[in-house]
């Protein structure tokens, strides 16, 4: 189910209307200033660089949201990778695709966690590890994003019209073989 043939993968360009992605970035920036709202006096708050950022990251996602929503007028360019495993599992099951990006993004957060809080501290890794888990959870954030950005990639991608997709590797093609002739 998840073998990845080379030969199968297709990268597709396709335009679509950016009010959907900015719909998209204006509730995952709510949320995200939500979880932040509640966190931030729970956890106690950081030096003032930290809250400076965890502060203005969901503040600028609502913004640049709202400029894709009600201000861009231009059709976004967009790529997505067709024939991998995020491709398949999407079409068969858009719930499986959510949560086996989800589980993917917590692993790799946890993983780099760890790798931090070992060439960090090296021998005493355990409370450097759970430290760092709780201080960069922002990157667990971010990761979730990815998620939800390539969500709603492919789910633009299937539902924009075939005149707007093109198939980069064709057309990269048939350049080489426009540019081979020309030096003939």
């Amino acid at each position: 189910m998840f073998g990845i043939n080379l030969k199968d993968l297709r990268i597709r360009e396709y335009t679509c209307s950016p009010a959907v992605t900015g719909r998209a970035n204006v509730a995952f920036g709510a949320a995200y200033g939500a979880v932040v709202a509640v966190l931030l006096p729970v956890c106690g708050l950081p030096d003032v660089w930290s809250t400076a950022f965890l502060v203005a990251s969901p503040l600028c996602l609502v913004l640049w949201g709202l400029y894709c929503w009600k201000l861009r007028r231009r059709p976004v360019k967009r790529q997505v990778t067709l024939g991998g495993p995020a491709h398949r599992l999407y079409v068969r099951s858009r719930w499986m695709f959510v949560v086996y990006g989800l589980a993917c993004a917590c692993v790799e957060y946890a993983v780099v966690m760890a790798l931090v809080s070992l060439l960090e501290s090296g021998a005493d890794m355990g409370e450097v590890f759970l430290e760092r888990l709780r201080g960069w959870f922002v990157l667990l954030l971010v990761m979730l994003y990815r998620v939800f950005f390539e969500y709603l990639s492919y789910y633009q991608y299937f539902h924009m019209p075939e005149s707007s997709r093109r198939d980069l590797f064709t057309e990269a093609v048939k350049q080489m073989n426009e540019d081979g002739k020309k030096r003939e």
